[in-house]
């Protein structure tokens, strides 16, 4: 019988079934240690042709399991992806650091350079979103604008201020394409750039 692997990575697509392009994926990579405990020193930074990632700077969940009889301690990350087009996205292999916490005879850390494996999924855009540009795909959209000051009448020079805010549930702020202002006779409109906020519960 072959000796256990010391070290197991795994990588999978945990959002099912149906993807849809702007929609938030969530990818889960474990790394797991055989008679320690594995974790990854810093989440990488991917490139994902089709998508765009959102690293969330997290300590994971640790895991616990028995492979082939043999104990397994480590982590689980989640990295949320925004596909941008419809078909088959793949996340390719990345190299990460890892750092292994070993307990018994060979107590002490340890830093080993791994490969997270690729991993694909489908992304699908809704039916009449063909030529859309900017797609989020949400249960959850909310919006609203202030205007400052409220007044109704200006005097020519005057400047107002109005305020767009949009919300969505599991979308990432980086997924709203930036609003464009339409050119307005008579009124100069100085767009101030865009601030995105992301919270987590």
């Amino acid at each position: 019988m072959a000796n256990p692997a010391p070290i197991i990575v795994r990588s999978s697509i945990a959002t099912k079934p149906d993807i849809w392009v702007g929609q938030r994926v969530l990818l889960q990579v474990d790394v797991l240690a055989r008679d320690g405990w594995a974790k990854i020193k810093r989440a990488p930074d991917v490139e994902v042709p089709g998508a765009y990632m959102v690293r969330l700077e997290t300590q994971g969940v640790r895991l616990n399991e028995t492979v082939d009889g043999s104990a397994y301690t480590g982590q689980r990350y989640e990295m949320s992806l925004f596909p941008q087009r419809g078909g088959t996205i793949t996340i390719p292999p990345t190299d990460v650091e890892l750092e292994v916490s070993h307990w018994g005879d060979q107590a002490g850390k340890s830093a080993q350079h791994i490969q997270i494996p690729a991993v694909a999924f489908e992304a699908k855009v809704p039916p009449g979103a063909e030529k859309l540009p900017g797609l989020i795909s949400t249960t959850e959209l909310a919006d609203r604008q202030q205007w400052s000051p409220e007044a109704k009448t200006f005097k020519v020079g005057e400047a107002v201020k109005r305020t767009i805010e949009l919300n969505a549930k599991d979308i990432s702020a980086m997924a709203f394409t930036p609003l464009v202002f339409s050119k307005i006779d008579g009124l100069g409109v100085y767009p101030a750039e865009p601030i995105v906020e992301d919270s987590y519960d």
